[in-house]
């Protein structure tokens, strides 16, 4: 993952919900999410994105998104998102 300065403003809590909301939309957990269900939950929120988009953050190419790279893919999404609806840390 993606360490800078911006790391800085998402507190524990928030970092235990992420995990509890990759655990949810991760079917095995030990596999991690498929391209097409990190595009799913995170499209949630209301930016869209592709499994293919999505296929750009397996940063060590094993066919699926870890948390690592779900924490790196949320961070992005986050600050792409602020332009839209504002930024809300925990």
């Amino acid at each position: 993952m993606v360490q800078d300065a911006k790391n800085l403003y998402y507190s524990r809590e928030w970092f235990q919900e992420m995990k509890s909301k990759y655990d949810a939309a991760s079917p095995d957990r030990c596999l991690g999410m498929s391209f097409d269900e990190a595009a799913k939950h995170i499209s949630q929120d209301g930016l869209v994105m592709t499994a293919a988009e999505a296929e750009k953050y397996d940063e060590n190419h094993d066919g699926s998104i870890n948390f690592e790279e779900y924490l790196t893919m949320r961070l992005e999404y986050d600050s792409r998102r602020q332009d839209k609806r504002g930024r809300f840390l925990a």
